[in-house]
Order: C-alpha cells, then structure tokens, then sequence
C-alpha cells in the first residue's frame, strides 16, 4: 500500500471530484471499522483512506498536494532519487496487519526523507538553511513529530528531562544553549539527525495497535497524528522546494 494519495484511492491524477468521492465510498464501505469489528486494522485503513479523500476533495490542499508530487525526492517521477520510494520502513516480512502499518508510518518516514534531502542539497553543513523562515518551518515540523509522536509513543529525547533545561522551542535557537551552558542541538540539522535516529527506533517497534488506540479523552490516536503532520509537513516542503527553484531561476536570469 506503499502510495500516493491518488494511489491508495485507486485514482488517476486527474480524477474529479466525483471519481474521487465514489472511490473513498468505495473504500469506506469496505474497510469501516463498524463493519469489521472495530479491528485495528480496519480502523488504520479507514483512517489512512479517509485522509486522502480529506486532502483531494479540497481544492486548495490537493493542488499543495499536487507541486509536493512535482518537486518530492520520494514520488516524483524525475527525481534521481524515486528509487528511494521501494525502501519504506525497515520490516523485513510483512504479516497479518503489517502492509498497513508500514503504510501507515511511512506517511512519516517519506516526511523524514524529504527533510534529510534538503539537509543534504545544503552547501553549509553548518547551517541547514540559508532561507532562515524554511529552516523555522522545518524545525516547527520537527517538534511537531517529537511531541505528538515520538514522545507519545515513548521514544523521547532523555536529554533534556536529566538536565532540566527547554526544549528546542522553548529556547528559540539551537546555537544559544541554555542559561547552564547546555547546547543539546547545534542547529536544526542537529536536531533532525537526532529525530531520524529516534523515528527509526519507533518504526522498528511500533505496532498497529499502538497508532490506533486512543491517546487522549477526544478519541485522538498516533496515526491520527501521523497524518495531520503529513499533510502539515506535505504544504511546508511544498513551499519550500517551489521557492528554492524561484531563487534558482532568479539567480540564472541575472
């Protein structure tokens, strides 16, 4: 199930409206968790399928949508790296449950991917970003992965608990430290490298029990999270990479 949107809908990129909405009905009466007794699984698929009907059937979130494809390392077509797309996440067989787990967390590691590229295009290995508003838009979606995923699934940063000290966020630059001297994360790629280690631990462990059972009184689970990040992290890269082709073609006509 290793997909775009388009693709675990069973659409076409140019699918209207309509086509998308009979193809989400399509999939809703098969896998609603009330018609499969409320079985994990069932509930992850109903999730994940609902998410690419929510993002498709909105004008503005499908064409964001639309130029992450046409810039993605993962699913663009002329990107170098496409290939990356077969990896995935690094289960080794895949049973009962697991076809939609791994499509599940890779709505998140397909994320990661994207960020560990632009680290990579970067000339300054010191600075992540020379564009400082994309580098505190990168960072925003990495706290966003610590905190509503990571964290809740158990796999924090024990950095800061031990020393007592704030969090990225709170201090507002990475180079600055804390009033005690601790520098915990140089910069943003610092603390990407630091999420990636710990996303991938997650990936390794998690099951589909884990993302769909509720978090909180609002019925809130991680998957759930998973995918608000996605598509939060989908319309952040989106505008990055379009502005970075902007700033190159600038650059080329001057």
């Amino acid at each position: 199930m290793n997909a775009t949107l388009y693709e675990l809908l069973e659409v076409d990129k140019t699918a209207s409206l309509a086509a998308i909405k009979t193809a989400f009905r399509k999939k809703a009466r098969k896998h609603h968790p009330d018609l499969n007794r409320s079985s994990p699984e069932s509930a992850a698929r109903f999730r994940i399928f609902h998410n690419a009907y929510s993002v498709l059937s909105n004008q503005k979130s499908r064409r964001e949508y639309d130029s992450y494809l046409a810039t993605s390392i993962v699913f663009s077509a002329s990107s170098r790296s496409a290939p990356i797309r077969t990896q995935g996440t690094s289960r080794m067989m895949l049973q009962d449950g697991e076809e939609t787990l791994t499509t599940a967390v890779d709505h998140l590691n397909y994320l990661l991917w994207e960020i560990d590229d632009l680290i990579r295009q970067t000339q300054k290995p010191s600075s992540m970003f020379q564009n400082k508003a994309a580098e505190k838009e990168i960072t925003e979606i990495l706290v966003r992965i610590d905190d509503q995923i990571l964290k809740l699934a158990g796999f924090p940063d024990y950095f800061y608990k031990a020393r007592r000290i704030d969090e990225p966020r709170e201090n507002g630059s990475f180079s600055r430290g804390t009033m005690h001297g601790h520098q915990p994360f140089v910069n943003t790629e610092d603390y990407f490298y630091n999420i990636r280690r710990r996303a991938n631990e997650f990936f390794d462990r998690v099951r589909l029990v884990d993302i769909t059972k509720p978090m909180t009184n609002s019925g809130q689970c991680l998957l759930d999270s998973i995918l608000e990040i996605h598509n939060y992290g989908v319309r952040i890269l989106s505008h990055i990479r379009r502005s970075n082709m902007d700033d190159t073609a600038d650059i080329a006509n001057r």
